[in-house]
Protein backbone atom coordinates (compact mmCIF):
# COMPACT_ATOMS: atom_id res chain seq x y z
CA UNK A 1 0.00 0.00 0.00
CA UNK A 2 2.92 2.38 0.70
CA UNK A 3 4.30 1.88 -2.63
CA UNK A 4 1.02 2.50 -4.51
CA UNK A 5 0.73 5.63 -2.42
CA UNK A 6 4.50 6.40 -3.28
CA UNK A 7 3.51 6.26 -7.05
CA UNK A 8 0.23 8.46 -7.31
CA UNK A 9 2.39 10.87 -5.01
CA UNK A 10 5.45 10.58 -7.62
CA UNK A 11 3.29 11.21 -10.86
CA UNK A 12 1.29 14.46 -8.90
CA UNK A 13 5.28 15.35 -8.47
CA UNK A 14 5.36 14.44 -12.04
CA UNK A 15 2.75 16.15 -13.43
CA UNK A 16 4.04 19.89 -11.20
CA UNK A 17 7.39 19.36 -12.73
CA UNK A 18 6.35 19.43 -16.36
CA UNK A 19 3.50 22.00 -15.64
CA UNK A 20 5.87 24.26 -14.08
CA UNK A 21 8.37 23.58 -16.50
CA UNK A 22 6.89 24.27 -19.35
CA UNK A 23 4.80 27.30 -17.80
CA UNK A 24 8.41 28.85 -16.55
CA UNK A 25 10.07 28.14 -20.17
CA UNK A 26 7.05 29.80 -22.75
CA UNK A 27 6.28 32.53 -20.30
CA UNK A 28 9.20 33.64 -18.32
CA UNK A 29 12.47 35.22 -19.76
CA UNK A 30 14.28 31.84 -17.71
CA UNK A 31 16.32 29.23 -20.08
CA UNK A 32 15.01 25.19 -19.79
CA UNK A 33 17.96 24.88 -17.36
CA UNK A 34 16.69 27.39 -14.64
CA UNK A 35 13.04 26.98 -15.18
CA UNK A 36 13.76 23.02 -15.21
CA UNK A 37 15.73 23.70 -11.52
CA UNK A 38 12.62 25.47 -10.69
CA UNK A 39 10.49 23.14 -11.21
CA UNK A 40 11.76 20.48 -9.75
CA UNK A 41 12.56 22.02 -6.54
CA UNK A 42 8.77 23.27 -6.53
CA UNK A 43 7.88 19.59 -7.47
CA UNK A 44 10.17 18.03 -4.62
CA UNK A 45 9.10 20.31 -1.81
CA UNK A 46 5.78 19.31 -2.51
CA UNK A 47 6.36 15.63 -2.59
CA UNK A 48 8.16 15.73 0.58
CA UNK A 49 5.69 17.35 2.34
CA UNK A 50 2.82 14.62 1.08
CA UNK A 51 5.26 11.79 1.36
CA UNK A 52 5.52 12.33 4.97
CA UNK A 53 1.90 13.17 5.71
CA UNK A 54 0.31 11.04 3.07
CA UNK A 55 2.54 8.17 1.77
CA UNK A 56 4.92 7.36 4.45
CA UNK A 57 2.68 8.70 7.27
CA UNK A 58 5.09 10.00 9.56
CA UNK A 59 4.39 10.71 13.19
CA UNK A 60 4.32 14.50 14.16
CA UNK A 61 6.92 13.78 16.73
CA UNK A 62 9.29 12.22 14.77
CA UNK A 63 9.44 14.96 12.12
CA UNK A 64 12.38 16.88 11.83
CA UNK A 65 14.99 18.50 9.79
CA UNK A 66 16.75 15.64 9.08
CA UNK A 67 13.97 14.20 7.43
CA UNK A 68 13.88 17.23 5.21
CA UNK A 69 17.78 17.01 4.74
CA UNK A 70 17.56 13.50 3.28
CA UNK A 71 14.89 13.89 1.16
CA UNK A 72 16.89 16.74 -0.89
CA UNK A 73 20.11 14.94 -0.63
CA UNK A 74 18.47 12.55 -2.16
CA UNK A 75 16.31 14.48 -4.99
CA UNK A 76 19.68 15.87 -5.22
CA UNK A 77 21.24 12.59 -6.35
CA UNK A 78 18.58 11.46 -8.35
CA UNK A 79 19.60 13.63 -11.46
CA UNK A 80 23.30 12.42 -11.79
CA UNK A 81 22.02 8.78 -10.85
CA UNK A 82 18.91 8.99 -13.32
CA UNK A 83 21.41 10.62 -16.27
CA UNK A 84 23.81 7.53 -15.24
CA UNK A 85 20.91 4.83 -15.64
CA UNK A 86 20.09 6.48 -18.75
CA UNK A 87 23.21 6.61 -20.20
CA UNK A 88 23.97 2.58 -19.92
CA UNK A 89 20.52 1.20 -21.07
CA UNK A 90 21.34 3.87 -24.27
CA UNK A 91 24.16 1.46 -24.64
CA UNK A 92 21.50 -1.48 -25.00
CA UNK A 93 18.33 0.15 -26.21
CA UNK A 94 18.09 1.71 -29.33
CA UNK A 95 14.66 3.98 -28.61
CA UNK A 96 15.97 6.92 -26.41
CA UNK A 97 12.68 7.32 -24.82
CA UNK A 98 12.11 3.82 -23.84
CA UNK A 99 15.69 4.21 -22.26
CA UNK A 100 14.23 7.29 -20.52
CA UNK A 101 10.99 5.63 -18.94
CA UNK A 102 13.17 2.70 -18.14
CA UNK A 103 15.50 4.81 -16.36
CA UNK A 104 12.68 6.36 -14.58
CA UNK A 105 11.25 3.33 -13.77
CA UNK A 106 14.46 1.95 -12.21
CA UNK A 107 14.81 5.54 -10.28
CA UNK A 108 11.58 5.86 -8.73
CA UNK A 109 11.94 1.98 -7.46
CA UNK A 110 15.34 3.32 -6.14
CA UNK A 111 13.92 6.76 -4.41
CA UNK A 112 11.26 4.58 -2.82
CA UNK A 113 13.34 1.96 -1.31
CA UNK A 114 15.99 4.75 -0.24
CA UNK A 115 12.98 7.17 1.21
CA UNK A 116 11.32 4.22 2.96
CA UNK A 117 13.97 3.05 4.76
CA UNK A 118 16.64 6.52 5.24
CA UNK A 119 14.60 9.20 4.65
CA UNK A 120 10.85 8.17 6.26
CA UNK A 121 12.00 4.77 8.86
CA UNK A 122 9.07 2.86 10.07
CA UNK A 123 10.15 4.03 13.39
CA UNK A 124 8.72 7.58 12.53
CA UNK A 125 5.64 6.13 10.80
CA UNK A 126 2.41 6.14 12.20
CA UNK A 127 1.14 2.81 10.30
CA UNK A 128 4.54 0.98 11.06
CA UNK A 129 3.87 -2.73 12.48
CA UNK A 130 5.93 -5.34 12.95
CA UNK A 131 3.74 -7.82 11.26
CA UNK A 132 3.40 -5.52 7.88
CA UNK A 133 6.31 -4.24 7.70
CA UNK A 134 7.40 -6.83 4.92
CA UNK A 135 4.26 -6.28 2.90
CA UNK A 136 4.81 -2.27 2.43
CA UNK A 137 6.48 -2.62 -0.79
Amino acid sequence: MIFLRYLIIQAIAYAIDMGLFVALLYSSPLDAFFSNILSKIAAGVFAFLVHQNFTFRVDKSSRNKNQAIRYFILLGLNVPISSMVLSSLLHVVEMAIAAKFMSDVICVLLSFYVSKKWVFPSSSRRDASPQLEGRDL
